[in-house]
């Protein structure tokens, strides 16, 4: 047995390993949105949007198919669609729902539409950085 973990860990220090962007910030934030359903605003994010996974609890329902979240402290209102970058539909973002968001640099896209909690509040931030991560390549 002893020959076995030995050799499995030897196996693991030859592994190739895949390169990393050198400085790239990854997080997971979340936030409880401010403004109305339509015009969310969110606390300034501690990463690169576009590397931050968000999870967004709504303070407010959207009203109309063209919602939009813009991060306090820089940044344009960016539209919120579905992950397949159609258009929200009205009341999809319910107050009190709690969703997964990431952001493409162009939108933000809803990944999920989980819900439960409690809405309310006016930006909320709760962030975890992460490391980058190194991970064998695949065994051909």
């Amino acid at each position: 047995m002893r020959r076995l973990i030995l050799l499995f860990g030897l196996l693991c220090l030859w592994a190739p390993v895949p390169a990393l962007a050198q400085g790239t910030q990854q997080c997971v934030s979340s936030v409880i949105t401010g403004g109305t359903g339509d015009a969310m605003t969110i606390p300034h994010l501690p990463c690169t949007p576009t590397s931050t996974l968000l999870i967004v609890t709504f303070s407010a329902t959207n009203i109309t198919t063209t919602p939009t979240m813009q991060m306090l402290g820089g940044g344009l209102p960016l539209p919120v669609t579905f992950s397949d970058q159609t258009a929200m539909t009205a009341g999809a973002l319910e107050v009190g729902h709690t969703v997964l968001v990431n952001n493409n640099g162009s939108e933000w896209q809803v990944i999920n539409t989980a819900s439960g909690g409690s809405g309310g509040g006016s930006g909320t931030l709760n962030s975890v950085r992460t490391a980058p991560q190194r991970f064998p390549a695949p065994r051909r």
